[in-house]
């Protein structure tokens, strides 16, 4: 299962096996981060992971929230992460993972990556193949991958500030606005279920609840410092 994209790799210092670290980040904290193999990653808000390389390959495990890798290329030594159950193969190449209430999704925008799950033996099975510009979704242990183009620009707008939603439901939104700002955002009732659609500045709880507000069947109040968004009536 690991994949290449043809290409000579560029002789590498590697670390040495003992190399282990965890990073995390708070609300409204991002992170650029440099590992020792040359590869970067960019960490969103209220996100954490830990990195371990051995002699074999380098092991990323995704804990909770959302990164951008950038993976300096080595044939001899894939770069893994496991999300979940889930494992992501690359030798050089570009993508963003999210794990959300159990939810990973994983887009592809440069090289070839290849996505697949570990049995109960430890092996890796069920793999699929993305393209650049492709977006893998799992929605649980048992559900079948779904693949759909993505707007790179979109997809990666959170790395510049911006919060993109396509058709997505107002408490999954209002959760990842949570992810910036101390002033919580909470959905009540039917209103959870409600489809938004947008782009919207992080860490700006107040105006992404007002403009809900304005345009959805929504009513705001406010208690106690928190925005919520209940049903009409």
């Amino acid at each position: 299962g690991v994949l290449g994209i043809g290409v000579a790799a560029p002789l590498l210092l590697r670390p040495g096996p003992s190399f282990a670290q965890s990073f995390a980040t708070g609300i409204g904290e991002q992170r650029a981060l440099s590992l020792p193999d040359g590869s970067r990653v960019t960490l969103d808000a209220n996100s954490a992971l830990s990195v371990r390389f051995d002699a074999k390959a380098r092991h990323v495990e995704m804990t909770h929230g959302r990164a951008y890798f950038e993976v300096a290329r080595d044939a001899g030594l894939p770069f893994r992460v496991a999300v979940e159950k889930d494992v992501l193969t690359a030798l050089g190449t570009a993508f963003s993972v999210e794990l959300r209430d159990r939810r990973v999704s994983v887009t592809l925008m440069e090289g070839r990556l290849s996505v697949g799950r570990t049995d109960d033996a430890g092996h890796i099975v069920d793999i699929t193949e993305l393209a650049p510009l492709q977006k893998l979704v799992l929605s649980g242990a048992d559900a079948a991958p779904r693949i759909r183009p993505v707007d790179a620009a979109h997809d990666l707008a959170w790395r510049d500030g911006r919060i993109y939603f396509d058709d997505e439901p107002l408490a999954s939104a209002a959760a990842r606005m949570n992810d910036y700002s101390a002033t919580r955002i909470a959905v009540t009732g039917a209103a959870a279920d409600i489809r938004v659609s947008g782009i919207f500045a992080a860490g700006q709880s107040e105006a992404f609840a007002e403009a809900v507000a304005a345009y959805y069947p929504v009513r705001l109040r406010r208690d106690d410092g928190a925005l919520i968004i209940g049903p009409r009536g």
